[in-house]
């Protein structure tokens, strides 16, 4: 009878060893720049809590059975990296993406996607201490995301893609997924003569060109390296950067950018 006793206090002591040392899973950072990219996602987030940091709004809840911090960056570097980093440092999510429209690159057309696997910041200029591009503190030129979750969100495009996308009104019919160097700087370009000189500047480091240019992907990709945090930054190309650029850019945002964030995020996440 004793040694009974001493069995099931001993199954007792394990379950309650089991049940304490079970570990929350660490939720997903989703990240977008402006209300029209991202909104579509908040309102499909369930169990909803708002957290306020500073003067940002952060809502923790899930998404397709993950947990997840959804935000708004607002627009440009600072506010980017700024916002990465307090998804790591107060909700230490395990990953973070970023969606939202960009300005096209080499071989890209309105409504492709691109999934970056390369960053780089097209106004950062040390010369001539250092190279042009250089980041002084992770010694580079160049920020890389890591293979496996380029790969999955690409595939994720393009199931989203599979479904069917015709969207008459800005000509886009049958878009393409892309992997590819992102660039990013504080301005919105919408000049063709800027457009190259920036094509032009990066050329050594990027011979086959950007594929998306845009104003925070390259400062999100340097904190999460910074930090250790896979992360990945997927863009759907609203207009060329030319003189049209203001113009196509506010009909895509208005008509299609929830639509894609939404629906290439939930493909991503269903297989998680």
């Amino acid at each position: 009878m004793f040694s009974r006793l001493i069995f099931l206090k001993a199954i007792l002591a394990l379950t309650y060893l089991s049940a304490s040392d079970v570990i929350e899973k660490k939720p997903i950072g989703i990240m977008s720049a402006m209300p029209q990219e991202a909104l579509s996602i908040l309102e499909k987030i369930e169990d909803q809590e708002v957290v306020c940091v500073g003067g940002k709004q952060f809502t923790r809840g899930t998404f397709e059975n993950t947990p997840v911090v959804f935000t708004l960056a607002g627009v440009g570097k600072v506010s980017a990296a700024i916002t990465a980093t307090l998804l790591h440092s107060k909700f230490g999510v395990e990953e973070i993406i970023f969606t939202g429209v960009a300005g096209g690159g080499s071989k890209t057309a309105i409504g492709d996607v691109v999934v970056g696997n390369s960053y780089l910041q097209h106004d950062l200029d040390l010369r001539p201490v250092f190279p042009q591009f250089h980041i002084f503190s992770l010694n580079t030129q160049l920020v890389h995301a890591q293979s496996e979750i380029v790969e999955n969100m690409t595939q994720a495009a393009k199931r989203f893609f599979q479904k069917g996308i015709s969207i008459p009104s800005l000509s886009i019919k049958d878009p393409s997924v892309h992997q590819g160097a992102i660039v990013s700087g504080d301005q919105f370009i919408n000049n063709l003569d800027h457009h190259e000189r920036i094509a032009l500047s990066t050329k050594d480091l990027l011979p086959n060109g950007f594929h998306a240019i845009e104003m925070e992907g390259a400062a999100v990709a340097q904190v999460c390296v910074e930090l250790n945090i896979p992360f990945v930054v997927v863009r759907s190309i609203s207009d060329k950067a030319d003189h049209h650029a203001g113009i196509n850019f506010q009909d895509f945002l208005d008509e299609v950018a929830g639509q894609y964030s939404l629906g290439i995020l939930t493909e991503y996440l269903q297989k998680k």
